[in-house]
């Protein structure tokens, strides 16, 4: 057949007919068709011809993959059907393995398969499918022919029985529709899809499929076909690969036309028979060997500086390639952003990993959980739907306070009417939030989750995103993105969108229009999408290329480094099928093992003389502690030819960690020639960074971990920052502080720094039980209504007659509370008690007839409050005045707050306060108010004293714990022992005494509380200095276990210690 011309030659080109294109181009003909192995040639190629064309008129070159050809002809095929993507076939035969999987003999008998068996199904049928097999056609195979066992071959006759019937008349599998469009292509069919067709130029194959085989054979009776085909006798080993081609060819009929090209490696490598004695390629190849694959990079990435900065070569012009990319490429994308060198990488991104299509499918999530609060907070929080930035951590505090778990129809009235229950003010802000986050998931109500048809899903998913403002992402500003990830995410919803259809399409062809159930649904579709990826555009930038080994002959460059030379890998694993030995894969005409051998044989001898200058080659020794073995071919290269092997122990130039570590023990040894020379060339190649980058962090670290070096601005201590002090002076000036505020920095300033300014803070969670800030509030409810209440029955001398009163209140304020069910029955328990043994409010009420009875003082005053705007449960002498405390230079500190209770002598006129407390309360007492670190008991006297205008003298200080009945006690944290006699003198709260002690000398009550005022100015004063170092206490509890910011403050404990001794 004269139509066929096969140019067979050593040199890989995908783009061997380029000239003679190019020519008829610049013509004006457009009576041919290029066809290339790889979409990535076909762009490059397209946009190359559309260059050379009279005024750039051609709109779209006839430059065209196999595969694309085969399924358009197809399609304009009569009677054609809807082409399933090969990216849902994954889908469809793990549909019908659970479907089958009772009729089974080999395969496993399971409804739900593993995903590597659905993978490795799906791929046995796509071949089988792409080779021409149907289900009639493998089932008229004889087992014995074919040497296979026939449980086996009955069953992949059943998986393409069921896969015909699924896709009936209306669908038809990929591989098989380019099958069809080959045996059924006629003259009529092809001149219409081609109507000026004269040439078919072909180039960069090396395996061909049958319909492929077909499609030529046919063509060639019309048109002139030219081949270029990557084939030379005498070296079956490398070239067995493309054998098959050339012999099917000359079958054909084919001019066979052999290139005259000098490749010494194509007569050598892999060549059994070849003449003894190798050839020196020193000047083209070079081989790398590191640790590991991570060293393997870093030793790319060095050597790619030194390349572009050394020999000039730009960066598009070296080229990357590994097998498999996908082990590679997390590490790359680090360090090569760690090295600061630009890269283009073709390997698709994981769909699922997308932020926007991980909003797109949170959206079903809340449906699927049934609006579950956390679910609900993820995606209104989402920056593309939450466009305004608004922050809703109000409102699902107060959601998870009132223990509203699921957000579904009437949440709103719910969480409503337990504020209201538990006497809490809704304030407008919080109004705002609930009407919004109830109009937001208006549309999530109306997505019916019960049985429905498939597109009928597909269409409310799509109402409730344009509902949602989820498909108006891209009109928004997108702050949060630049321009480089805006344009990712557009290309990820694109392609989200077009596996939506497709996946309704395949859904549609298993159940048609029956109606199934959401969650059947949604995990199909979260399937199809956690198996996609996508791509991104080939930037327009100066950058390194790294591809796959297809794809990477696709372009030009100078340099090429070919990573992951490891058995298994490069070649690979020969046991890939799990299910076809290379005995029934020969007689069924499938690629055998031997073939994939064949296959990498030839791509590895493309890669070695695709490079315009050298190519270097890579090899890890060890992935985590397994030992990789060196690829087989590399000693199959070292039989053709020589190079030079670097070890990255060898290679100070490559391995930048090495590098360092060869200056850190030089310096160690104190050998200054060696460190000297390590450093200049860190200096000279290093592109994290500067030499001075180096020296600061030396130093930063030098001043952190001296144990004798002061505190520096990396340790919280900002002072002599004019900016940050004038700040903090104009911030504070008027400030209210709190207690919690004073004590809060006080203990720890760089806890105060991250809390108070920084406001970092951890998500509250779900609490099933009370939480003990509830408790806390429940109890001081209680007892303030409790006592107001005996005021009125003038009766606050004798609490303990009106118990039925007390476990009234507690009844009512326990219903406010959000909780039912078992353990709130054990909290009831807690304060009523049970028959024949007394509850909380009946020991607290005999220890209050105890100490009333002893000590004369009597409850006078209860949430007695100055200067906060409270709006109940506050006592009626309370003042808005806030506490004053003024030092000598004229500095003041305003402080508000509220004291539980103060009682009081009506003898003497001598008071005391006390804080109710339903925790610990182990170590409330006069040393750390002695410390400077407790603060609540002295402003408490201060405030009575200076405040409540009644003329009183505060002489103690206590903490009432009301926490259970073994744990309902007094205990003193501060008394003048000589005016408040009822203290035991061996208490630490007995002052003066030891735990008072300060400078040598232990202070008296009324100098404890002069200190403690000084105190809370010079702390003041600290922070308007910008002083925000660590605690002084690190081996406190509140400190070690307590703190939330204990994993981020990157405190140095013995530096700590060493600075407090």
């Amino acid at each position: 057949m004269q139509n066929i011309k096969l140019f067979c030659g050593s040199n890989p080109d995908y783009y061997y007919f380029q000239n003679e294109i190019i020519k008829r181009v610049e013509s004006g003909r457009d009576n041919w068709l290029a066809v290339l192995p790889v979409n990535r040639a076909v762009r490059i190629f397209s946009r190359k011809v559309i260059e050379y064309a009279p005024n750039q008129i051609t709109a779209a070159a006839p430059v065209f993959a196999f595969d694309t050809i085969l399924l358009d002809l197809y399609k304009q095929t009569p009677f054609s059907k809807t082409v399933v993507s090969k990216d849902l076939m994954g889908f469809l035969i793990e549909e019908i393995l659970k479907k089958l999987s009772g009729q089974f003999s080999f395969l496993p008998k399971t409804t739900s398969p593993p995903n590597r068996l659905i993978q490795k199904v799906t791929k046995m049928i796509s071949e089988l499918r792409r080779f021409g097999y149907s289900a009639n056609e493998l089932d008229s195979k004889n087992a014995e022919d074919l040497e296979i066992e026939i449980d086996k071959l009955d069953d992949f006759v059943l998986i393409l029985h069921e896969l015909e019937k699924t896709l009936g008349d209306r669908y038809i599998d990929n591989p098989q529709a380019m099958h069809q469009a080959a045996l059924n292509l006629d003259q009529e069919a092809f001149k219409n899809q081609f109507p000026n067709l004269e040439n078919i130029f072909i180039s960069g194959y090396g395996l061909f499929t049958p319909a492929m085989f077909s499609f030529i054979e046919k063509a060639a009776a019309w048109v002139s076909i030219s081949i270029k085909l990557e084939y030379l006798k005498g070296n079956d080993a490398l070239f067995g690969h493309t054998k098959p081609a050339f012999d099917r060819f000359q079958n054909m009929g084919a001019e066979i036309i052999e290139l005259s090209e000098n490749q010494p490696l194509a007569q050598k490598l892999f060549n059994r028979e070849r003449k003894a004695g190798t050839f020196n390629a020193g000047d083209k190849i070079e081989h790398f060997v590191s640790d590991n694959r991570q060293e393997e990079i870093r030793q790319i990435a060095q050597s790619i500086f030194q390349i572009h900065k050394n020999d000039s070569v730009p960066l598009d012009k070296i080229a990357i390639t590994f097998n498999p990319m996908e082990t590679y490429v997390p590490s790359i994308r680090r360090i090569f952003d760690e090295y600061g060198i630009p890269f283009n990488l073709s390997t698709g991104y994981p769909l699922k990993q997308s932020p926007l299509i991980s909003t797109l499918l949170s959206v079903l999530d809340v449906i699927d959980e049934n609006f579950e609060y956390g679910r609900v907070s993820n995606i209104i929080q989402s920056p593309f739907l939450n466009k305004e930035g608004t922050n809703y951590n109000y409102l699902f505090k107060a959601i998870i306070k009132n223990r509203i778990r699921f957000l579904t129809s009437g949440w709103d009235e719910r969480l409503i009417k337990s504020i209201n229950r538990s006497g809490d003010r809704i304030s407008e802000i919080l109004e705002q939030q609930i009407t919004h986050l109830k109009t937001f998931l208006e549309p999530f109500y109306k997505f019916a989750p019960g049985k429905q048809p498939v597109l009928q899903y597909k269409n409310e998913f799509l109402v409730l995103l344009e509902q949602s403002a989820a498909l108006q992402w891209y009109e928004a500003e997108n702050s949060h993105l630049n321009n480089q990830q805006k344009e990712r995410e557009f290309r990820a919803y694109n392609r989200f969108m077009k596996i939506l259809d497709q996946f309704t399409w395949s859904m549609q062809i298993l159940f048609e229009d029956r109606a199934i159930e959401f969650k059947t649904w949604y995990q199909h579709l979260r399937s199809a999408v956690n198996n996609a990826v996508y791509n991104l555009t080939e930037w327009p930038i100066e950058a390194v290329q790294i591809m796959p080994r297809l794809e990477i002959q696709a372009i030009d460059y100078d340099i090429l480094f070919v990573g992951g030379l490891v058995d298994g890998d490069f070649p690979r694993s020969s046991n890939a099928d799990i299910f076809l030995n290379d005995l029934n894969r020969e007689k069924m005409g499938l690629v055998a093992s031997e073939d994939l051998l064949a296959q990498d044989r030839f791509i590895f001898y493309n890669l070695l003389v695709s490079a315009n200058r050298k190519v270097i080659l890579t090899t890890p020794r060890f992935s985590g502690e397994k030992a990789l073995v060196p690829s087989t071919f590399l000693d199959d290269l070292r039989e053709s030819c020589s190079f030079e092997t670097i070890t990255d122990h060898e290679n100070i130039f490559i391995s930048l960690p090495k590098l360092w570590e060869s200056f850190g023990t030089a310096i160690q040894e104190q050998d200054l020639e060696l460190s000297s020379s390590a450093l200049k060339t860190i200096e000279e190649n290093n592109l994290s960074g500067s030499i001075n980058r180096l020296l600061e962090k030396i130093e930063i670290q030098q001043q952190r971990l001296m144990l004798s070096a002061k505190a520096g601005i990396y340790e919280g201590r900002l002072t002599g920052n004019n900016k940050i002090e004038n700040y903090l002076q104009g911030r504070f000036k008027e400030h209210k502080w709190s207690i919690t505020q004073l004590e809060d920095y006080a203990f720890c300033p760089m806890q105060y720094l991250l809390k108070r300014l920084f406001r970092l803070e951890e998500s509250p969670e779900f609490d099933e039980e009370v939480s003990p800030l509830e408790r806390g509030n429940t109890v001081h409810s209680i007892l303030f209504k409790f006592y107001m209440e005996l005021r009125k029955l003038n009766s606050l001398n004798n609490p303990q007659k009106h118990f039925d009163l007390l476990k009234q209140i507690t009844r009512q304020e326990m219903s406010r509370l959000p909780f039912d069910g078992f353990f709130w029955e054990i909290e009831q328990m807690r304060y009523f008690g049970k028959e024949g043994k007394a509850g909380l409010l009946e020991t607290f009420l005999n220890i209050e007839r105890e100490e009333i009875s002893r000590t004369g003082f009597i409850p006078a005053h209860f949430e007695f409050c100055f200067g906060a705007n409270y709006d109940r449960d506050v006592d009626p002498a309370s003042v808005e005045n806030l506490l004053k405390l003024e030092d000598d230079d004229g500095a003041t500190m305003l402080i508000n707050g509220k004291i539980d209770r103060i009682d009081i002598d009506p003898k003497s006129g001598l008071a005391a306060v006390f804080d109710y407390k339903t925790g610990s309360i182990a170590g409330k007492n006069a040393k750390p108010i002695s410390r400077g670190l407790s603060f609540q008991l002295p402003v408490y006297i201060l405030a009575v004293e200076q405040l409540l205008d009644l003329g009183l003298e505060v002489v103690y200080g206590a903490y009432y714990q009301v926490k259970d009945v073994q744990n309902c006690k007094r205990e003193g944290g501060i008394a003048d022992v000589e005016k408040f006699p009822f203290i035991d003198k061996k208490s630490q709260a007995a002052v003066p005494n030891r735990y008072s002690e300060l400078d040598g000398k232990k202070l008296t009550f009324d100098e404890l509380i002069e200190f403690s005022r000084r105190e809370a100015l010079s702390k003041q004063k600290e922070l308007f200095s910008a002083h925000f170092t660590h605690t002084k206490y690190p081996d406190d509890k509140m400190c070690k276990s307590f703190c939330d910011y204990r994993r981020i403050c990157q405190k140095l404990v013995a530096k700590l210690k060493m600075k407090n001794k």
